[in-house]
């Protein structure tokens, strides 16, 4: 039941995909004729748009979606390729075959990349591997393919879209669900590969869907955190201080050791335990306006408050953190702390973001020294003073 609840949560970053795979299934319908060249206005405008694509994903060192879009320029490739060579329909078929049974095992080890980015390299080899093999069958040329080989492609195309839909479910992204229905499209590209009008629909649609699930990502990403989805530091600068009340506080936390959870326990489990932390926190003020700083920060934002409330808040959340067990694994289980720092806006603070930026000074000030105990200038300030005046009064 939980995986369908998160399955249905992500259908809403499957609007644009769907869209746009409806829009190239119809254009297939249409099925304008081809003129009998290889450049064609669809395979110009396909490699316009790979080309973009291209530039796009250098610029944001996005290494899948580059090998994604590497895909599908090799697809289109091969399809001109074998279009201009005169090769029976025996090889024809049989180019056909290799190519439908190795796409699946392709688009696999792609969509392993988020979570093994450092076999990149391994990646690349294994495609230049695949073309040297392809390159030398087609050479040497092609048997007659043995019954079970459809059965194969199928088994293996089945359980490449039940993984791909599995990883949508647990990490639901406008660029994930792009990547689905984009490898949706490669396999109707490859099935209609006999009508090269449809090919190129085909790869075309996917890699503009690729392109613009890019931007679309990139734009969020801008604005909110990919994670956690609260808003990113990028947002935190733009806060209009017209929308604000006149009376704020501001909580800062630093989750403590963080390089060195990140370098243990890699991105993936430290990006789910960033998540339990906030989580965490949320139950005891769900309603609190969120910024994601820095990888390790986060600053929250209380109406209406007193500095007073919302430094027994924070708090509260520090000792609750502290006193959580947080289970990333059956093996792997970690107790940390945060550092917070609380503080209201002063008279002269001109906005929110300078609320901040006096913030972090005190804490870095102090940060190096002491760390899981909550600092706040304003209430300190008043227990000196407090002491202060007992003393002079003392003294009298």
């Amino acid at each position: 039941m939980g995986f369908l609840l998160n399955l249905l949560s992500c259908v809403k970053d499957s609007y644009m995909p769907a869209f746009i795979v409806l829009f190239a299934a119809f254009c297939c319908i249409m099925n304008i004729p081809a003129p009998d060249a290889p450049l064609t206005p669809l395979s110009i405008t396909l490699l316009c748009v790979c080309f973009v694509n291209f530039i796009f994903l250098f610029f944001v060192k996005d290494i899948k979606n580059i090998f994604f879009t590497l895909l599908i320029l090799t697809l289109y490739i091969i399809e001109a390729k074998l279009f201009t060579a005169s090769v029976s329909l025996l090889t024809l078929k049989s180019v056909y075959g290799w190519i439908i049974l190795a796409m699946p095992l392709n688009l696999f080890f792609i969509s392993m990349i988020d979570r093994n980015e450092n076999k990149t390299f391994n990646l690349l080899c294994f495609f230049l591997v695949e073309a040297a093999l392809l390159e030398n069958l087609y050479l040497s040329g092609f048997g007659t393919l043995p019954f079970y080989f459809n059965f194969i492609s199928a088994a293996l195309w089945i359980l490449v879209f039940l993984y791909i839909l599995t990883t949508i479910s647990l990490y639901p992204s406008v660029k994930n669900n792009a990547f689905f229905f984009a490898s949706i499209l490669i396999f109707f590209a490859l099935f209609q590969a006999d009508d090269s009008h449809s090919f190129l629909v085909c790869l075309l649609a996917a890699c503009t869907l690729n392109f613009v699930a890019n931007i679309a990502a990139a734009v969020y990403a801008y604005f909110r955190d990919e994670v956690t989805g609260v808003y990113s530091f990028n947002s935190f600068p733009a806060l209009d201080p017209k929308k604000l009340p006149p009376k704020y506080t501001i909580a800062f936390f630093c989750i403590d050791n963080y390089s060195k959870i990140l370098k243990v326990f890699k991105k993936n489990l430290t990006d789910k335990l960033t998540k339990m932390i906030l989580k965490r926190m949320l139950t005891i003020q769900p309603n609190a306006v969120i910024y994601r700083l820095k990888p390790d920060e986060f600053c929250f934002i209380f109406f209406e408050q007193d500095i007073h409330q919302t430094f027994d808040m924070v708090e509260e959340m520090r000792r609750l953190i502290a006193g959580t067990e947080f289970v990333l694994t059956k093996k792997k289980i970690l107790k940390l702390t945060v550092t917070p720092v609380v503080s209201e806006k002063h008279r002269n603070d001109a906005n929110a973001a300078a609320v901040l930026e006096r913030m972090h000074q005190n804490f870095d000030r102090r940060y190096k020294f002491t760390q899981n105990i909550t600092f706040c200038d304003e209430i300190e300030q008043a227990k000196k003073n407090k002491r202060g005046s007992n003393r002079f009064a003392m003294s009298k």
